[in-house]
């Protein structure tokens, strides 16, 4: 999505490095790379500028120095206070320092009618949201990122929105290919996110959303569906 990039940031040779959740340290090579993840993370695989420990995001991070880049990807759905993240994040940056974020918007939307509101996509995406908010989440948060980050202090805060589709049904062959990779990634994100918000949310059997699950699945590999997510 950022033409083969990891972001947009003009962060050439960041020196500290704070990753939130996602990369793995290969394209910094001479940066000092530290990782924070809810569970740990194999070592032996990661290239010997990565530190790594485990954390709740949510509670106080295990880091005692500031960072110059801070990049952080595919968090929604994972924390329920946004604006204290932002805070935690700018309090760890360094004077002139960057921070990157870069998550997926809900509902899942199509331009052109095809994704039906009685799709079993768009009820899913419903009970999504409303599972989320009774665990005090908000899938729909991302669109508020950039008020959070200048709330937070953060200054030249940029926007970028794109459009990730759900399958390879773009007729633009770069789309496609992205749509082609998007495809396993929903779909397995949606089992968990199914199996970790309407279980113990909505007081359904692990059967009941794995057959509601099977319909979805379905439907995000019809390529007749032209259907999309903001990020």
């Amino acid at each position: 999505m950022a033409d083969g990039e990891l972001g947009w940031a003009p962060v050439q040779a960041p020196r500290t490095v704070l990753d939130l959740g996602c990369g793995t340290a290969h394209k910094h090579p001479n940066a000092r790379i530290t990782g924070l993840d809810l569970e740990p993370i194999d070592s032996s695989k990661l290239p010997h500028n990565c530190n790594t420990a485990i954390a709740d995001l949510e509670k106080e991070w295990p880091v005692s120095h500031e960072f110059d880049y801070i990049h952080t990807r595919w968090l929604v759905g994972c924390l329920s206070n946004w604006p204290l993240f932002f805070k935690r994040c700018y309090a760890s940056l360094e004077e002139g320092g960057w921070m990157e974020v870069l998550d997926i918007g809900f509902p899942c939307q199509s331009s052109d009618g095809s994704l039906s509101p009685n799709s079993a996509i768009t009820k899913w995406n419903d009970l999504l949201i409303k599972a989320a908010e009774i665990s005090g989440r908000e899938l729909t948060v991302a669109a508020k990122f950039g008020e959070f980050m200048r709330e937070a202090g953060f200054k030249n805060v940029t926007v970028i929105e794109k459009r990730l589709p759900q399958n390879p049904w773009p007729e633009d062959s770069k789309e496609r290919a992205l749509g082609a990779i998007a495809l396993p990634i929903h779909q397995d994100g949606h089992e968990r996110l199914g199996h970790d918000y309407l279980i113990p949310n909505l007081g359904m059997s692990f059967e009941e959303v794995d057959i509601k699950l099977g319909s979805v699945k379905k439907e995000m590999e019809n390529p007749n569906i032209h259907a999309w997510w903001p990020m």
